[in-house]
């Protein structure tokens, strides 16, 4: 498993958002610093599995942050799309709120 760099993490994330939108919103910025502070969490996960190994050696069972891990990756990935970041979910954030309020005018006919 590879530990992901929290800091390139933050300045892709931010740099991605200003191109995207001109601006780090202020209401994106708790789902960023819950990211990385997950992404913190993961890595040290990581590091304790590489230290001590998948199982033990002992009673064969798997090591517990193996789970861990797992629900972090769950975790980062809905934080990932809830940001927009995948080109997925980057589809499916509206531009403007002109762009509901043109809909809108479009289905009632109003577009005129």
């Amino acid at each position: 498993m590879k530990k992901i760099n929290a800091r390139a993490t933050k300045q892709n994330i931010d740099e991605y958002l200003i191109q995207r939108w001109g601006t780090v919103k202020e209401e994106w910025k708790l789902t960023i610093k819950m990211l990385l502070y997950n992404i913190e969490i993961y890595n040290k996960c990581i590091d304790e599995i590489e230290t001590h190994g998948l199982y033990d050696a002992a009673t064969m069972r798997k090591n517990p942050l193996l789970s861990t891990v797992k629900d972090l990756q769950a975790t980062m990935t809905k934080q990932i799309q809830k940001l927009g970041l995948t080109p997925y979910d980057a589809c499916k954030i509206k531009e403007t709120e002109e762009d509901d309020t043109n809909l809108l005018k479009y289905i009632m006919g109003e577009d005129e």
